[in-house]
């Protein structure tokens, strides 16, 4: 899942949630008319009629809250003959027995929820499971698109409220990937009402989930080595060649952390966030044009980018992905921090191979700028 470019980040948060309404707790034919109701309020919502969008979403969250009310009263009532209590508090054991008393009401209410998560996730509990069915009434799907209703009409104090809501109750989200499309839309919000201390929290929330980000003064070994590798070595090719990180969920996070540190004076906080921004911008790249064609090795910073703007596709998916910029972002860090010839090394390939013209036009500016201060300071 990938929140990038305006454009593309709101198609993909439509996505996103066109999914989660789709396949909920429980299969289509049980899940009454929650989900529907929701997918007609995100219809709404892009065709610009934010009352209803709003009028079903409050549908939709009673509907799910008596929804799954109701099948927390089935079940206890399915659970409290002597029959079954004899069977314990082991969930197949329960399971047995309901399907031998031909019990049609609690056994289709435990199917539909095993479709979706197996006995395991209970502990094989059937106590375990009722506590899980009570945290299910809530319906952080529903919030999160009350938000975007009131984010799309200006009132961002309430979207924010509704954001932050459905945060709390993230454990609710029936595609649990749907807390990173959140955070992004918070981070987003923040960034548009100039609270960028907010923004940068809002970001940390996607990145703290990385078990290679850490704060400064808690950073995890690998982090640590891969900093040693850019304040050692005076070229990039270890950098690039040895590291390898695939959590693309995270990338525009610290695309935008980066730029977030930079814009407040504090390049050192953007340099663990643009190393590990560019080492997932490479790795993906590399992921892409090996699933292409199986005999494709990496071989070098140029080559990589050279041959993902030979395809098409590829250099499109980058784009939309934020991996251009990153890559971008990661040069403005290094030069920010003094690191000339890392950052020129990077702008020099940037603007030779990247396909992605802004960014590579971007980097033939920078380079122009480097080489006149240079010139000035040897006159």
């Amino acid at each position: 899942m990938n929140l990038f470019s305006a454009g593309v980040k709101h198609f993909l948060l439509c996505a996103v949630f066109t999914a989660a309404v789709s396949h909920g707790l429980f299969s289509a034919p049980l899940s009454g008319e929650a989900w529907k109701l929701l997918d007609i309020a995100q219809q709404a919502l892009e065709s610009g009629d934010y009352g209803t969008a709003l009028k079903r979403c409050e549908e939709a969250r009673l509907a799910h809250r008596s929804l799954v009310g109701g099948y927390i009263a089935d079940l206890e009532a399915s659970f409290s003959p002597l029959e079954v209590r004899k069977a314990g508090d082991e969930l197949t054991a329960v399971y047995q027995v309901i399907v031998t008393r031909n019990d049609m009401v609690a056994k289709t209410i435990l199917d539909s929820v095993f479709l979706n998560y197996p006995v395991s996730r209970f502990g094989n509990s059937a106590s375990s499971l009722m506590k899980w069915l009570s945290t299910r009434m809530v319906y952080p799907e529903a919030d999160f698109l009350e938000g975007n209703v009131y984010r799309a009409e200006g009132e961002y104090n309430l979207a924010l409220s509704f954001y932050e809501k459905a945060w709390i109750d993230r454990e609710g989200f029936d595609i649990p990937d749907e807390r990173f499309s959140l955070a992004y839309a918070m981070a987003d919000l923040a960034e548009a009402m100039g609270k960028f201390g907010d923004q940068e929290k809002y970001l940390l929330l996607v990145v703290k989930e990385d078990a290679l980000f850490g704060l400064p003064g808690n950073e995890p070994p690998t982090l640590n080595a891969i900093l040693r590798t850019l304040s050692s070595d005076s070229s990039l090719d270890k950098f690039f060649g040895l590291y390898r990180h695939y959590n693309t969920v995270a990338l525009p996070a610290y695309n935008r952390l980066s730029r977030l540190y930079m814009n407040s004076n504090l390049p050192e906080r953007a340099l663990p966030a643009a190393a590990l921004g560019a080492i997932i911008a490479v790795s993906s790249l590399s992921q892409a044009l090996s699933g292409r064609d199986f005999e494709w090795v990496y071989s070098g910073f140029p080559g990589i980018l050279s041959d993902a703007g030979k395809n098409s596709r590829i250099a499109e998916w980058a784009r939309d992905s934020e991996i251009w910029a990153m890559l971008d972002t990661f040069a403005a860090v290094l030069l920010s921090l003094n690191k000339d010839s890392l950052a020129e090394s990077v702008y020099s390939d940037l603007a030779r191979f990247c396909s992605d013209s802004d960014v590579s036009r971007r980097a033939s500016v920078v380079l122009e700028s480097m080489r006149q201060k240079r010139l000035q300071g040897h006159r």
